[in-house]
């Protein structure tokens, strides 16, 4: 108002009540709830039927100090939904989201970049155990990929992987891909 770029009379009209917010750092019980409601909302838009997260993840969100304040989580929480591509959000996937580095993982086109990007990430710190990472990552996409082109008949992606149909029930629910009511399991 001093400058004379925001009119005095308008002020005045609009600043009718104030309201004084902590900064988040301050109400950290906060947290969780803010982070579930920011899970079922970018869920629901990234087309993610049941968005989940970890307690590990829960947690490490809980002990961040979010100098961002609200919009940091909130771009941190919809980061790691993306991160965790329709899987429960893990520990990992919450420190990614907040870290601003990339996430290693089979975004690669190939086992050998995918590797190389898992002992990367290890060599610098960002995760502790390369083999169980591989393991899950390649796990994952071997079963979206089945379930997807057996169009979520998964006796028939079953078939495929050489499993029994209650494994692939197990992996499934484990690995947080619930195939849409009225798709054949048969």
């Amino acid at each position: 108002m001093r400058e004379k770029q925001f009119r005095e009379d308008l002020f005045f009209r609009l600043n009718v009540v104030s309201i004084s917010i902590p900064s988040l750092r301050q109400r950290p019980d906060d947290i969780p709830d803010l982070v579930r409601y920011f899970l079922a909302r970018y869920g629901a838009e990234l087309g993610i039927h049941e968005p989940s997260i970890q307690a590990e993840a829960l947690q490490f969100f809980a002990e961040q100090s979010w100098p961002g304040n609200v919009r940091e989580l909130e771009n941190a929480v919809r980061k790691a939904l993306l991160l965790a591509r329709g899987y429960p959000i893990g520990a990992d996937a919450a420190r990614h989201a907040c870290s601003g580095s990339p996430v290693p993982g089979v975004s690669s086109q190939s086992l050998a970049g995918c590797v190389a990007e898992l002992l990367a990430a290890a060599s610098r710190g960002e995760i502790e155990n390369a083999h169980a990472a591989l393991i899950e990552a390649a796990e994952r996409e071997l079963f979206t990929q089945a379930i997807q082109l057996a169009q979520g008949n998964q006796a028939k992606a079953a078939r495929w992987l050489g499993i029994s149909r209650l494994t692939m029930r197990e992996k499934l629910t484990r690995l947080g891909l619930h195939p849409t009511r009225g798709e054949s399991d048969e």
